[in-house]
């Protein structure tokens, strides 16, 4: 679990919430949104200690998080391979990789799909085996928690499906995964625990607490029509 209390977070003179308690449990695929500017990033940010706030208190019993960025910053002229092999090298002084550690690397790529990419350059990868390869390294490093700031943002839809899906797979194997994401649509099919932010709310909850017309209105300030069939949510701007 990763939890965190007594959050108050302002810039300049907009509030964007005060004294927030909230918490992500294990083994789930947890998702923020809400509009821009209501300080989403930042929450992720605190959740991975990148960010210190005052009087806020972070507690997480996971024994690494992983924190991906929307943005990242890839080297040139490097395979797939190296990219994810990389992580070895991140925090300690070696010069080369054990076999164990090279299998461990083609069998985390052969999981997520992309081993037949492992000689191709990072530039020649399309965005959605990026990210995978950012999962693939968020894997190798050892993490059980991953922070993900809007990983299906630039992705057509079937690679939006393919970044979602793997996440939740990988819950079912263990690992605790948070993802920003502004697609309710994809939030309702792979989501199990939900975070809402507005300017003047937080709204928590499960798919079944979360999806309402009334708190979807407070958090995007818009009328929804949300209707279940068969443990499916479809949702509906109404004029």
């Amino acid at each position: 679990m990763i939890k965190v209390n007594n959050l108050s977070l302002k810039f300049d003179d907009k509030t964007l919430y005060k004294n927030l308690d909230i918490y992500f449990e294990d083994g789930k695929l947890s998702v923020i949104t809400g509009l821009n500017g209501t300080g989403k990033t930042t929450l992720l940010k605190v959740l991975s200690n990148e960010l210190k706030i005052e009087d806020a208190r972070v507690y997480s019993d996971f024994k690494k998080i992983f924190f991906l960025p929307q943005k990242v910053s890839y080297p040139f002229g490097i395979t797939l391979f190296e990219y994810v092999v990389s992580a070895y090298y991140s925090n300690s002084f070696k010069w080369f990789t054990t076999k164990s550690e090279n299998e461990k690397v083609f069998d985390t790529l052969k999981m997520l799909g992309i081993i037949d990419r492992k000689d191709v350059l990072l530039e020649k990868l399309s965005s959605g085996e990026l990210q995978l390869a950012n999962i693939a390294v968020a894997l190798i490093s050892g993490a059980d928690c991953l922070l993900l700031d809007e990983p299906t943002s630039n992705l057509d839809i079937k690679n939006q499906v393919l970044i979602c899906s793997m996440l939740k797979d990988l819950t079912k194997k263990g690992l605790s995964c948070v993802m920003i994401t502004h697609d309710l649509n994809l939030a309702a099919e792979y989501g199990d625990y939900f975070v809402g932010i507005s300017s003047n709310c937080v709204i928590q909850g499960n798919k079944s607490e979360f999806f309402t017309n009334e708190n979807l209105k407070k958090i995007f300030g818009l009328n929804f029509n949300v209707g279940y069939e068969n443990e499916k949510i479809y949702l509906k701007i109404n004029d």
